[in-house]
């Protein structure tokens, strides 16, 4: 599933819309909702001088190891990201 929405310069989120679906509406729904709650942004940079930004979410649903490729990195390690020791293993448990 992905998500488009704007990022406003206070953080709030604003203009939610299913780019994709999935093929589960029993679990987009809650992945929307839950974009649509969230308060986990903060303030845009000051030096950021648009009205918002753009984004696009990702969500997927009981990921394998090609789904956590992430720009050309396998097995989930991203720069910048702070993957747990076993992240390899969390969709298993879920």
């Amino acid at each position: 599933m992905a998500i488009d929405f704007a990022l406003m310069q206070d953080g709030h989120v604003q203009g939610l819309a299913v780019r994709a679906a999935s093929a589960e509406p029993a679990l987009d729904r809650p992945a929307y909702a839950s974009m649509a709650a969230t308060d986990l942004f903060r303030l845009l940079p000051g030096e950021f001088t648009g009205p918002y930004l753009r984004l696009r979410s990702l969500v997927s649903y009981n990921p394998d190891e090609a789904d956590l490729e992430i720009a050309g990195n396998r097995g989930g390690s991203s720069p910048g990201i702070d993957w747990p020791e076993n992240h390899k293993n969390l969709s298993r448990r879920l």
